[in-house]
Formats: C-alpha cells, structure tokens, sequence
C-alpha cells in the first residue's frame, strides 16, 4: 500500500490483505436493472460453461494466436463474472464459478490470461490486472460473509504476482488504473 508524506510517495507493507471492497449504489434505474437482468441471462444462456466463459458467443474454426476467438476463454471475463456474482450476492454461484476459475485458468499459483477448450490450451502469459480483479472478488466474499477463507487465498495470489513481478512494479502498475480512471 502507499500512502502521501507530504510531496513524497512511501511504501507501507501490508501483512493483511486490504478490506472495503463491500459496495451497494443506489444509482441504477429501473430499465438499467432490467438491462442487467437480460445481459445477465444471455450471459447464463449462451456463454457460461462448466470451465468459464466463452469469449464469443459464435465459435470459430480457426484459432489465431495473437487474439482470443470464438468458445476460448480469457481470466478477465471470469474476474468481471466473479465480481458480478458477489455483488448480487450470488453466494453458491460464486463459491462454484471460482472453483471453475481454478480448475481452467490456474498455472504456478498465477492464472493464465487465456484457455482454449477446444485444444486444453493454457497460454504462458498471466494478465496482473485480471488476477488483481479476482483477487478483489474474492477479498469481498469474505468481507460480506465476514471470515478469511478467501482472503487468505488472495493474500497467497498476490503475494505470487509479488514475486514475480516485484512491490514496486504493482503498485506502479495500481496508481497507472488509478490515472487512468481519474482521467475518464
């Protein structure tokens, strides 16, 4: 975590994953709900699978190798699905759809940014962003639920996304997102 001293940026380390991931928005109008409500089906209906989620809802013959087509699988879906289904407090759908996550995505303690069904494919490229967004997911369950089973599976995934690529690499990586959004 980095905290403001003054002009100067330092570093605190945490030992504990951080919490108040817990949100609730009153900002949704009723067509949006109702939106959300078909988007959602359509997603159950046409995309989501036994190991995740297709990228496209057409499958394609050829696979390219620079872009992700047809039924292969990307872990950002399955990090934007996870927060999708602890924000609705789809409790037995999360604990399941995370178990699936694992099951096709989990390499080395990282997960592979892309699988492709088809050939039982992991791609040796990890996305920090998706994993961060995993993470997220999971340090809500518990924080809604109040205990640390997840949490401490979290505090292991980032602590491996540590390693590999360094504190300071994320928490460069974290204040870029933080840019970005501001900018919007």
């Amino acid at each position: 975590m980095s905290v403001g001293v003054g002009n100067k940026l330092r570093l605190v380390h945490q030992r504990h994953a951080p919490s108040g991931f817990v949100t609730t928005t009153a900002y949704a109008t009723k067509v949006s709900k109702q939106r959300r409500v078909k988007l959602a089906a359509f997603i159950k209906r046409g995309l989501l699978t036994k190991q995740g989620l297709y990228t496209n809802y057409l499958d394609t013959r050829k696979r390219t190798t620079a872009t992700a087509t047809g039924h292969e699988m990307l872990s950002e879906s399955s990090g934007m699905w996870l927060q999708y289904l602890v924000t609705t407090r789809q409790w037995a759908q999360f604990r399941q759809f995370y178990r699936q996550t694992k099951a096709t995505f989990n390499e080395n303690g990282l997960f592979s940014y892309r699988y492709d069904p088809r050939t039982k494919k992991r791609y040796a490229v990890n996305a920090t962003l998706d994993d961060l967004r995993i993470i997220r997911a999971l340090l809500t369950y518990d924080q809604a639920h109040h205990t640390n089973h997840y949490r401490q599976k979290a505090t292991q995934r980032y602590q491996n996304q540590q390693s590999r690529m360094g504190t300071w690499s994320i928490i460069t990586m974290f204040m870029r997102v933080r840019q970005l959004r501001r900018a919007v």
